[in-house]
């Protein structure tokens, strides 16, 4: 909602920042406006088709955004959302490539090789997370995931303990990640 005020200011108008991302940020809601009707209608290959071209739209944005930001040519704060958006769609689309894998094609795997896949997911989520923040010095991009992390630890601590407690470890690596990066990233 800021950032759709703040583009729409008169001394907007010719910003470079609306200007790189607001087309991509148009397509990435109306497909996301779309994943959300055809996941609800369970029609998962469509769901993923429009998770990973959400994924590949945002990242997109989120680069040219973080590049001019990184360059001084655009604050910060306006593109806040698409590090929290982008974090999201991360998470988001793990789940939607397993929910495809599952229910879409049908694939059927031993409870000891889920296990051992949520173990590498967790360790790839945390990893991209961490990356992503350290790349594009983004302490925030990494707490969506976190957030999801957190939430995978409180409704499997019962049931899976040892998968809740790695969640909950890479929850912290992302938490610390993002520390380091706004220790690193505050004005001398």
């Amino acid at each position: 909602m800021g950032y759709t005020v703040w583009q729409l200011l008169p001394r907007q108008r010719e910003a470079l920042l609306p200007l790189r991302i607001n087309a991509l940020l148009t397509w990435a809601v109306l497909a996301t406006t779309g994943w959300t009707l055809v996941f609800s209608y369970e029609l998962i290959s469509a769901s993923l088709t429009l998770m990973l071209l959400i994924l590949l739209l945002l990242a997109q944005a989120y680069g040219r955004a973080r590049a001019l930001v990184l360059a001084g040519q655009a604050p910060a704060w306006p593109v806040w959302f698409l590090s929290f958006y982008l974090g999201w769609i991360l998470l988001a689309t793990v789940l939607n490539v397993i929910f495809a894998l599952r229910d879409g094609f049908g694939w059927q795997w031993s409870a000891e090789a889920s296990r051992v896949g949520c173990y590498v997911l967790l360790v790839v989520a945390a990893g991209l997370g961490v990356a992503l923040a350290w790349r594009h010095r983004d302490a925030l991009l990494p707490l969506p995931v976190a957030w999801g992390l957190i939430g995978t630890w409180q409704a499997q601590h019962i049931a899976e303990a040892g998968l809740a407690t790695a969640s909950l470890a890479a929850a912290a690596v992302l938490l610390a990640g993002a520390a380091v990066v706004a220790w690193q990233s505050r004005p001398a």
